[in-house]
């Protein structure tokens, strides 16, 4: 199995979904401002999905190849630990702004949420890395031809 750099791409993972969630927060206050659109949950798997086509296209300028399936699984687990990371930031800083939030929930609830999330956040920057890398390599070959 051919090795690969993970940190660079982590790293730029990390600054892609930071800049993604701000930029869908703003697209979303705009939204409810203008239109009253509110953003629901599964909004926040805009920035995920985001961050992961770019890490997949980053693997392909990097390696010149799309990711073995080992390599893909390798980079979800380590941006999910990232996504997981920011995520408890940014409830710390939610449960230290409202603290009764999350009080109907309990830790039993938040824990359980949070196995699913960080399972659907698992999976998806696994597809959407892919996803990312494959483009790349078509729009690299059109451009070619």
């Amino acid at each position: 199995m051919p090795t690969f750099n993970l940190k660079p791409l982590v790293k730029r993972f990390a600054i892609a979904y930071i800049v993604a969630i701000i930029l869908v927060m703003v697209v979303f206050f705009i939204l409810e401002k203008l239109f009253g659109v509110s953003a629901n949950s599964a909004s926040g798997l805009i920035s995920i999905m985001v961050a992961a086509m770019d890490m997949g296209q980053n693997f392909y300028k990097q390696e010149n190849r799309v990711p073995e399936k080992s390599e893909s699984w390798r980079m979800a687990r380590a941006a999910t630990g990232v996504t997981l990371l920011i995520s408890a930031l940014l409830f710390v800083a939610i449960f230290i702004a409202s603290p009764g939030s999350f009080a109907n929930v309990g830790l039993p609830g938040l824990i359980v949420v949070l196995v699913i999330m960080m399972l659907i956040t698992l999976l998806a920057i696994r597809f959407f890395a892919s996803f990312g890398a494959k483009n790349y390599a078509k729009a690299l070959a059109r451009q070619k031809s």
